[in-house]
C-alpha cells in the first residue's frame, strides 16, 4: 500500500484487512479497521464449449494422425466480458487455430489464469449411448500438452468414441483456506470431444 492506494497486483489473497489510523502531530486520533473484498473477476457461468457444425469432432482417417486441442471452441469471459480462454478459429471444416489462455499487454496471461488437463475419460457407442467400456484400448488415444491426438493406423476405429477432459482452472485471485494454509482455489470444467473415422 502506498499512501492512501491499495495496489492488489502484489497480493494473491481475494480479501484482506486493512487498518487505516489517522495521526495529527503524531498523535492518534482515529483508527478504522475494516475489510476489503476483491470481486470475483472470472465468471464461471460464461464457460461455453461450442459444439455447433461438427466443431467437436475428430475426424480420423486411415494411416493418418488426428488432433484436437483441448481448449477449441472453449469460451470463458471475465466480469468485463472479456476473452479469459479464446475460442480459437474455425474455418468450417477445421480448427485453423486453436483455443487458448487469453494473454494481456505483457503476454502474461490474464489474471495469472491458467488451466491444468486431467485425465481423460473414453465412452465408446453402442447403440444410441456412450459407455464405458475397459475392454477396448484407447492407446491411440493421447493428451499432451493441452492437445489431443489420435495415432495414425492402417486400422480404422471400431468405434465411435466420447473423450471428456477435465479443465482444472486456477488464477492469482482465486484462492481458499484449508486447516491454516492458503491454496488456490481450483475449478474444473469438462469439454468433450467425439472421435470417429472420416466420412
Amino acid at each position: 500500500m502506498s499512501e492512501a492506494i491499495l495496489n492488489w497486483n502484489g497480493c494473491a489473497l481475494d480479501k484482506v484487512t486493512v487498518t487505516a489510523e489517522m495521526t495529527v502531530e503524531g498523535v492518534l486520533m482515529d483508527r478504522k479497521t475494516f475489510e476489503v473484498r476483491l470481486v470475483n473477476p472470472i465468471d464461471y457461468s460464461k464457460w461455453m464449449q461450442d459444439t455447433t457444425d461438427g466443431r467437436n469432432i475428430v475426424s480420423v482417417k486411415r494411416n493418418t494422425a488426428a488432433t484436437m486441442g483441448a481448449l477449441n471452441g472453449v469460451t470463458l469471459k471475465d466480469i468485463y466480458d472479456l476473452n479469459v480462454i479464446n475460442p480459437g478459429t474455425y474455418s468450417g471444416t477445421a480448427w485453423t487455430e486453436n483455443g487458448a489462455v487469453a494473454t494481456g499487454a505483457a503476454s502474461e496471461p490474464v489474471y495469472g489464469f491458467a488451466v491444468e488437463y486431467g485425465t481423460p475419460v473414453y465412452k465408446v457407442k453402442k447403440g444410441e449411448s456412450f459407455v464405458e467400456d475397459n475392454t477396448i484400448d484407447f492407446s491411440r488415444l493421447t493428451l499432451a500438452d493441452g492437445v489431443l491426438t489420435v495415432s495414425a493406423s492402417d486400422a480404422e476405429l471400431a468405434y465411435e468414441i466420447e473423450v471428456t477432459i477435465p479443465v482444472k482452472m486456477t488464477y492469482k485471485y482465486s484462492v481458499e483456506e484449508t486447516r491454516g494454509s492458503w491454496a488456490k482455489k481450483v475449478e474444473t470444467k469438462n469439454v468433450v470431444f467425439i472421435v470417429k473415422n472420416a466420412d
